[in-house]
């Protein structure tokens, strides 16, 4: 049994979970609030983040770490295995890494000009995405890197869904891509319920009065 210790809305718990649920491996999830952190945590986490997973006696610490870990001990892999396709695939997971932070940088702007600039980053960074197939196959699990897309799709689609946020562009591929594999289980079983509507909350009462991150 896997054992990962999350947040709600983080999507880099949240890239762990679309591949655990993608590859049905049997797993628990704990979730903490990361500004009243458990003494078991502080003892178990490096760095005091999360992701985290516990396996047994090994801890992993990060969800690039996590995903490789789990692949490489559940079902079979979907991974590459060859060294430079290995750093050409943790190249493309930075590419997704900085479109996310671009994403948090645009919904905590406190200016529209701000704002207008970091959503034109974003679609710089979404441009440089390369995916791995034009659609995920309908027969067995999405691959690393697409585990870690899907985190990123749902809160490009989530932030379109505020009709108060300025409008972005996402290339027609990658938005082909994400309508399908938005589709799949793992899309909505991968974090809880609620997620969605708290950070949609949060976003509009950020665009009308700058509170504080949830």
């Amino acid at each position: 049994m896997f054992r990962l210790v999350a947040q709600d809305l983080c999507p880099y718990a949240q890239r762990c979970r679309v591949l655990l649920e993608e590859k049905r491996a049997p797993y628990v999830t704990e979730y903490i609030q990361l500004d009243q952190k458990p003494a078991w945590f502080a003892k178990l986490a490096p760095t005091g983040t999360v992701p985290l997973l516990v396996h047994g006696d090994v801890v992993v610490d990060g969800s690039l770490a996590i995903n490789e870990y789990v692949d490489a001990h559940w079902g079979e892999p979907t991974g590459p295995n060859a060294p430079d396709a290995i750093e050409g695939l943790r190249a493309r997971l930075a590419v997704l890494s900085e479109a996310m932070a671009i994403v948090w940088s645009a919904c905590i702007a406190t200016s529209d000009q701000a704002r207008d600039a970091e959503l034109r980053r974003l679609e710089s960074s979404l441009g440089r995405i390369t995916l791995s197939r034009p659609r995920p196959s309908d027969h067995g699990p999405l691959d690393l890197f697409e585990c870690a897309l899907v985190p990123l799709g749902l809160r490009l689609r989530w932030m379109a869904g505020v009709t108060t946020f300025p409008a972005f562009d996402v290339p027609p591929a990658l938005d082909a891509w994400l309508d399908v594999a938005l589709e799949r289980p793992s899309a909505t079983t991968s974090l809880p319920p609620h997620v969605r509507d708290k950070f949609e909350a949060w976003l509009r009462s950020r665009l009308s009065s700058g509170t504080q991150a949830p």
